[in-house]
């Protein structure tokens, strides 16, 4: 029969194991459906009789998740379950939750061939909003990255794993996990996170999808290394120029990705909202997204690509125009989101400004080439980590 949970989790399939937990194919035996099941393991093996016994961390775990699941979000992942259980002596934290049938983005992103934007920028779209809600809710997430969003079988992004990377570093603050390098994935940490700021917040979490928005355009990590060398990157460097790296993603998304990744928060995009406008209409003012898209040529990739077949590395993939399997091409006009330019020596960065009909972007030129990219204009502030 295997492992049961709860008296209700049939644990069939174990997905993944790592030094705090372990990932399983369940069903729910309740309800009847499949479901993926989360097992933290907590660092103290007692089993406690005492609900009120547990911890501060496991407590403010418990209630992040309780915060995570009353989002009710469509591209946040479902909590259908979650609590405390002794399996094996060992005394877990589980959460069950909604099973997505296509893997994650890091699965997509490790596929040959380059990505289209238009796809890497709707995934990011939909992560976006998710976070948008998340930080009205107060939730900061702290560990956005490709494995964290879920796909279904419908194509739909989702995040997941809310508060986990929250309970591992406050685990280590209490001294109840080995010392060492800052709790997260240091390849999408933001540089408060590499320094061990312990109240960061929700701007965070828009560098960490900057990282991941820089991995899916351009088949790269911003930073590259062993881990500690990676976290001082963040620190104390800039990225290479993603425009330079992908010459025919349109200056719009490469603009907002380079302010995403600007080390000083302020100079980031000021909320999550703000970065799903933007990305929402770069995809209208360019090429739409296609329904089953094929890949295209990553730089440095020897790859097929659908209008010309097999072949040597022709160099960077042009923007694709309308014509005979191509996507159609949707030009700014009155109609639609409409688009301003101005042209400077300098460059360019993204502004947001309020019309009395709809929000557009503007994209104005930066006082010097040198100076850091800075946001997208917005209140700055926001919700914070809940303590």
């Amino acid at each position: 029969m295997g492992l049961r949970l709860n008296d209700r989790y049939q644990l069939n399939t174990m997905l993944a194991r790592g030094g705090m937990g372990e990932v399983w194919d369940a069903h729910d035996e309740r309800m009847d459906r499949p479901v993926v099941v989360k097992l933290l393991r907590l660092p103290d093996a007692r089993a406690k009789s005492d609900r009120n016994d547990r911890t501060e961390p496991e407590r403010r775990f418990l209630d992040e998740v309780r915060a995570t699941a009353a989002l009710k979000h469509d591209h946040v992942i479902i909590v259908h379950d979650s609590g405390e259980h002794v399996l094996h002596g060992h005394r877990m934290l589980f959460l069950v939750l909604e099973r997505a049938d296509e893997g994650d983005l890091a699965k997509a992103f490790a596929e040959p061939g380059r990505l289209p934007w238009y796809d890497v920028a709707s995934w990011a779209r939909q992560v976006a909003e998710a976070l948008a809600a998340a930080h009205e809710a107060g939730i900061v997430h702290r560990d956005v990255k490709p494995a964290n969003v879920l796909r279904t079988g419908s194509g739909v992004a989702k995040l997941a794993d809310f508060g986990i990377a929250k309970l591992l570093d406050d685990l280590a603050r209490a001294g109840r996990s080995v010392p060492g390098v800052p709790i997260g994935t240091p390849s999408y940490m933001s540089p408060e996170q590499a320094r061990g700021e312990e109240d960061v917040d929700h701007r965070s979490d828009l560098y960490s999808l900057g990282c991941l928005l820089y991995e899916g355009l351009s088949g790269r990590l911003p930073f590259r290394g062993a881990p500690l060398e990676v976290l001082r990157q963040h620190k104390e460097e800039q990225p290479p120029s993603l425009a330079a790296l992908v010459p025919d993603l349109p200056p719009m998304v490469a603009d907002l990705v380079m302010s995403l990744l600007a080390r000083q928060p302020g100079h980031r995009p000021q909320s999550a909202a703000e970065v799903a406008l933007v990305l929402g209409t770069a995809i209208a003012a360019g090429t739409a997204p296609r329904r089953n898209p094929g890949r295209v040529e990553r730089p440095g990739r020897a790859a097929p690509r659908p209008d010309t077949g097999p072949g040597p590395n022709p160099g960077p993939v042009p923007t694709r125009g309308p014509g005979p399997g191509s996507p159609p091409v949707h030009p700014a006009g009155p109609a639609r989101v409409p688009l301003m330019l101005t042209a400077g020596p300098a460059r360019a960065r993204l502004m947001l400004t309020a019309g009395p009909a709809r929000v557009r972007p503007m994209l104005t030129a930066a006082p010097s080439p040198d100076a850091e990219p800075r946001s997208c204009v917005g209140r700055p502030g926001g919700p914070r980590t809940v303590q």
